[in-house]
C-alpha cells in the first residue's frame, strides 16, 4: 500500500471512529471506536516505519535466505499494532503506548464476548487516544492532516449531558489550573509543548454550555 494511501486510510478510520462515537443512534459507541482507532493507529505507524525505511513485514530465515510470511490469501503479513508499539524504534511516548495497549486489551475482549456498557468508564481513554492520534498525525506528516475540528465535537459530546452551574464551573476551572501545574511538575517536562499536550490529555475540556 502506498504511503499516501496509508495516511488517508488511517485518517479516515479515526474520523469514522469519532463520528460513530458521536452518533446518538449508535449504542455500540466505545466498541466501534476502539476497533476503528486500532486500525487507524496501525496504518499510521506502518506509514511512519515505511518513511524510516523500517520493514514492518513478518519474516523468518531459511538458512541465510529471508522468507516473508504470508496470509492464507498470499498477502504479506504486516505487524499488528502491538508489534509496532513494542518495536525499539517506536516513536510514541510511554503514556500514548500505555493508552493504546489498554485499548488493545479491550479489543480482545470485544472480539470474544459481548461487553457491558463501558462508554462512561473509558471515555477519558477514548478522548486521550484521539488527541494523541491527532498530535502524532500532524507531527509525522504535517498540520494539514489534523482532525482538530472533529475532536472538538467529540469533546463536547462526552460532556453534553452535564449542565453545571456557574459555581461548579468555577470550581472545575480552579481545579483544572492546579492540575495543569501539578502535571507539569510531576512529569518534570522541560519541553513546554510536550507538557501542554500531556496536560490536555489528563484534564477535562472546558466547554460553553447553554
Amino acid at each position: 500500500m502506498k504511503k499516501k494511501e496509508l495516511i488517508e486510510k488511517s485518517r479516515e478510520a479515526m474520523l469514522a471512529a469519532v463520528q460513530s462515537y458521536n452518533n446518538p443512534q449508535i449504542t455500540f459507541k466505545s466498541e466501534n471506536f476502539i476497533v476503528l482507532a486500532i486500525i487507524s493507529w496501525t496504518y499510521l505507524l506502518h506509514c511512519y516505519y515505511a518513511n524510516q525505511g523500517i520493514d514492518y513485514r513478518y519474516f523468518h530465515y531459511k538458512g541465510k535466505k529471508k522468507i516473508y510470511d504470508k496470509t492464507t490469501y498470499g498477502a504479506y503479513k504486516h505487524w499488528e499494532l502491538e508489534r509496532c508499539l513494542n518495536d525499539k524504534k517506536s516513536p510514541l511516548d510511554i503514556e500514548t503506548t500505555k493508552n493504546l495497549k489498554f485499548l488493545i486489551g479491550l479489543r480482545h475482549e470485544i472480539e470474544h464476548q459481548m461487553t457491558q456498557n463501558i462508554d462512561d468508564t473509558i471515555s477519558a481513554k477514548i478522548q486521550a487516544c484521539s488527541i494523541n492520534y491527532n498530535y502524532y498525525l500532524k507531527d509525522f506528516f504535517g498540520t494539514e492532516y489534523g482532525i482538530d475540528n472533529q475532536l472538538g465535537i467529540l469533546r463536547k459530546y462526552m460532556f453534553d449531558n452535564k449542565k453545571p452551574t456557574w459555581l461548579y464551573g468555577m470550581g472545575i476551572g480552579m481545579v483544572t489550573e492546579v492540575l495543569h501545574m501539578l502535571m507539569i511538575f510531576f512529569t518534570n517536562m522541560d519541553d513546554a509543548v510536550n507538557a501542554f499536550e500531556f496536560v490536555k490529555i489528563c484534564t477535562l475540556p472546558k466547554e460553553n454550555y447553554h
